[in-house]
């Protein structure tokens, strides 16, 4: 009887090495997309590369997250990715003309800035209300989308002088947002999606049309991707009119396709 269980329980161990080999042998047969994106798409992105691999679980959706200024200098410096999504039209061009992306470029969401406070902050009524805060954190405003698009807000209302040395520079949006969560700043602009997604602060106004930046994001394949048609397909697959609804609820805005984008 012993002498069974042990012939038993080796056959067992065989099988779940088996299953596990099997298993193995699977996941490194997923063909790669490696993704290089704005910081400020780390939620929405996520859940549409988790969406990508429920539909093609052929696919292995690998992203790297952070400002797109420093995302486009390392693609321009020969980083290896498959697709770039872009919080500024501009960096996008810009390594279009280094001639680092392939094929057509699409625009297809657009954002918009709030101003954050701490949990309780009192509301703000209008843009000059700023000048009572001592420290504004931004994204580093000569570099980084999200900070270009605030200081080009706060030249527009008139306030970009008296407020450039309230100024706290972050690395990205998303350290933007920190500042203003952990008590580091009084206040912060942030694109509406971060705002949404982060339950410790406050939404203390929308900044008004009049004065209110054009910000629209760019996504495109880049040239010598390592896995071009998963590059591709995944491309497709998140700036689909399907996905709309999906960007919506993470606070963006979906534009309407240059031309139709095919589904797969």
């Amino acid at each position: 009887m012993e002498s069974r269980r042990r012939s038993l329980f080796g056959l067992f161990l065989m099988l779940i090495f088996i299953v596990a080999g099997c298993r193995g042998e699977r996941a490194s047969e997923r063909q790669p997309v490696v993704v290089f994106a704005a910081a400020s798409l780390t939620d929405a992105l996520g859940a549409v590369a988790d969406s990508f691999e429920t539909v093609y679980p052929d696919y292995d959706v690998v992203l790297n997250l952070a400002a797109t200024s420093l995302l486009a200098r390392q693609i321009d410096q020969g980083a290896r990715a498959d697709v770039f999504f872009s919080a500024s039209v501009a960096w996008m061009v810009y390594l279009e003309g280094e001639g680092r992306v392939a094929g057509s470029v699409v625009e297809p969401l657009e954002n918009r800035l709030v101003v954050v406070g701490p949990k309780g902050s009192a509301r703000l009524t209008a843009p000059a209300d700023l000048m009572q805060k001592k420290r504004l954190a931004l994204a580093d405003p000569e570099s980084v989308p999200a900070g270009i698009y605030a200081k080009e807000a706060l030249v527009c209302a008139g306030l970009w002088e008296g407020l450039a040395s309230h100024v706290i520079p972050a690395l990205d949006v998303r350290a933007a947002l920190l500042a203003v969560r952990t008590g580091a700043a009084d206040a912060g602009i942030v694109y509406a999606s971060d705002a949404l997604v982060e339950q410790e602060v406050a939404v203390l106004f929308e900044w008004p049309e009049a004065c209110r930046p054009d910000v629209r994001y760019a996504a495109g394949v880049l040239h010598g991707a390592p896995h071009p048609e998963a590059a591709a397909a995944f491309l497709r697959f998140a700036t689909a009119p399907a996905r709309a609804a999906l960007w919506q609820r993470y606070g963006f805005l979906p534009r309407p396709p240059a031309e139709p984008v095919p589904v797969l």
